[in-house]
């Protein structure tokens, strides 16, 4: 007899320093949304607008990892403006032009 999944209140990927918990807030493509409840490796989820959504957890730890991993590239980007240098990031490989 297949009983519900326990729910929990938190989970975490150290690799990515990422820690999903009942609510906290984060985004994806559809925007902000606050988690609700963690059952197994899914995640029931409320966006800002109102919808609820169940979401594969680790699905969006790697949605998580890609955003911080875009903003670290603006922001290096942003840096080496302002030293007046010019460089080029490209599919995870640092060029200097």
């Amino acid at each position: 007899m297949n009983q519900p999944t326990k729910p929990t209140n938190k989970v975490e990927f150290p690799k990515w320093n990422i820690i999903f918990e009942e609510g906290k807030v984060f985004s994806n493509c559809i925007g902000n949304y606050t988690v609700s409840a963690i059952h197994g490796d899914t995640m029931n989820v409320v966006y800002e607008n109102g919808k609820i959504q169940i979401l594969q957890i680790e699905g969006q730890a790697k949605v998580i990892h890609n955003q911080q991993v875009r903003e670290l590239k603006a922001m290096k980007m942003q840096e080496l403006n302002l030293q007046g240098k010019s460089h080029a990031f490209t599919l995870g490989y640092f060029c200097k032009s």
